[in-house]
C-alpha cells in the first residue's frame, strides 16, 4: 500500500471518530490530523491550530441539483511559539504555514436543502503534511 493511500484510509479512521488525533509517517512523507470544532485550539505538528471561521461553505446541498461541487474554506489561527498568524485552508487548497502545509481533510455535517449548517455544528479535520499535495477526496461524512 503507498504512503498517501495508507495517509487517506487513517484520516477517513480519525474523522469517523471523535476528536482523536493520530499521526500517519511514510518515508516520503510525513502526515498529522486532528478532529476539531470551531473556536477550539490544539496542537498539532509543533503548532497550536485553532479554527476561527468558516468563510466559505458552498458545497452543494443534499437534495438540490447544482452545476458544481463547491467548498469549504476557513480561517485558522496558526500559532508557533511566540508567533501568530492567520491562515486560509479550504478543501483541495492548502497553506503554507512555514515549512509545513496545512490541509483541511474533512467537514462534516454535510448541508442540506431544508437545514443550513450552523457554527456550532461544524466537525473539521485538519492534517498537517511536509507536501502540499492534496487528498484525492475529502474524507466523507458519515452516513452521506
Amino acid at each position: 500500500m503507498t504512503t498517501p493511500a495508507l495517509a487517506l484510509i487513517l484520516l477517513a479512521g480519525a474523522a469517523l471518530s471523535a476528536c482523536t488525533p493520530f499521526v500517519a509517517a511514510g518515508a516520503a512523507s510525513a502526515a498529522a490530523s486532528f478532529g476539531t470544532r470551531l473556536g477550539e485550539s490544539f496542537r498539532l505538528g509543533g503548532r497550536t491550530l485553532t479554527p476561527l471561521s468558516v468563510l466559505e461553505d458552498s458545497r452543494c446541498p443534499s437534495g438540490a441539483q447544482c452545476i458544481q461541487g463547491g467548498t469549504v474554506r476557513l480561517q485558522v489561527r496558526v500559532q508557533g511559539g511566540a508567533r501568530a498568524d492567520l491562515a486560509t485552508v479550504g478543501l483541495g487548497s492548502p497553506a503554507d504555514i512555514g515549512g509545513a502545509w496545512l490541509h483541511l481533510a474533512g467537514v462534516c455535517p454535510y448541508p442540506q436543502v431544508s437545514r443550513p449548517v450552523v457554527p456550532a455544528d461544524y466537525r473539521l479535520t485538519l492534517l498537517i503534511s511536509d507536501s502540499p499535495a492534496v487528498p484525492a477526496e475529502p474524507i466523507a461524512c458519515p452516513g452521506r
